[in-house]
């Protein structure tokens, strides 16, 4: 798969993975400088994410790492970073 349209194969990938076997809307995310933001309070959402892209989008010898922004005052929610790294970089 080309980098051109990871994003969008990515997002609708988790959509429809949400949809067809969760019956649930997958939590508000975007693709900002290379990394997917995803807003949700249930880590188990995220390990779906990360475990989609890791399965069913990347190419062999890639890999994710997550990492949570904790919810503030000013937005509520926990924001997760997920990054794409190649595996002998993975932590």
């Amino acid at each position: 798969m080309s980098y051109d349209n990871i994003e969008q194969t990515s997002i609708t990938t988790i959509q429809d993975y949400f949809t067809d076997n969760l019956q649930s809307c997958a939590p508000k995310m975007e693709w900002a400088h290379g990394v997917l933001w995803v807003d949700s309070d249930d880590e188990s959402e995220v390990n779906t994410i990360t475990s989609i892209l890791e399965n069913d989008v990347l190419e062999p010898g890639l890999t994710t790492e997550t990492n949570c922004l904790k919810a503030t005052t000013t937005e509520p929610w926990d924001q997760w970073a997920i990054d794409i790294v190649g595996r002998p970089y993975a932590q």
